[in-house]
């Protein structure tokens, strides 16, 4: 699945309703277009109210938000985000990880936490990328 994040990265907080719309409706477009469906949505930053949420009613859009931040855009080492993306995982039952692939710390170590979380007693696991 593919899912909506905005356009331009705004906080959504901070626009009117019709600049919410334009930033949803920017990259809806081709995202419904190339999928065939579009039913995700995420907003930049966790950045949401009830005026985000009526826009997103209005394209049908489920907003999804993550349980554990990975810090991965803080901190740079593997290690670093790694450990403490695992810290908050083991503190949950269920986990949605916020990462950003646009950091290449995050790009080439991704795959040690997958392994990390596949270790991990009791685990099921499953990716939406």
């Amino acid at each position: 699945m593919i899912g909506n994040h905005t356009f331009s990265h705004p906080n959504l907080r901070k626009l009117s309703e019709e600049e919410v719309r334009k930033e949803i409706k920017t990259t809806h477009d081709p995202i419904c277009e190339v999928t065939g469906s579009c039913a995700l949505f995420r907003p930049p930053y966790g950045a949401t109210n009830e005026t985000v949420r009526k826009v997103l009613g209005e394209f049908g859009y489920q907003q999804v938000l993550w349980s554990v931040d990975s810090l991965d855009w803080k901190y740079k080492k593997e290690a670093q985000w790694v450990d403490h993306a695992m810290g908050q995982i083991r503190e949950r039952q269920n986990s949605v990880v916020l990462m950003h692939d646009i950091h290449s710390s995050t790009v080439n170590n991704v795959n040690k936490l997958i392994a990390k979380i596949k270790n991990f007693p009791n685990c099921v696991f499953d990716v939406d990328v």
